[in-house]
């Protein structure tokens, strides 16, 4: 996945290698037809963009966090 992103130069790989394990990690594997993260945890993950299009979150996951908080962040920063 790193190789397939275009990077200026080869020092950059450090700043989205969080990103490409994110993606990784949430992606469906051939293998198993779950995503590592369904393998662990047993759900499918909760992206900030599940929050912002209104898909129904599981209230166990945020456990005394509230949801909209985050969405209220994300949309302040894009």
């Amino acid at each position: 996945m790193l190789a397939a992103c275009s990077l200026d130069t080869r020092d950059e790989w450090n700043e989205i290698l969080p990103y490409v394990i994110l993606a990784y990690n949430t992606s469906e594997q051939l293998s198993t037809r779950c995503s590592p993260f369904e393998l662990i945890y047993g759900r499918v993950a909760t992206m900030p963009l599940d929050l912002v299009s209104g898909r129904s979150v599981d209230p166990d996951v945020f456990g005394n966090f509230d949801p909209t908080v985050m969405k209220e962040r994300f949309m302040l920063t894009r």
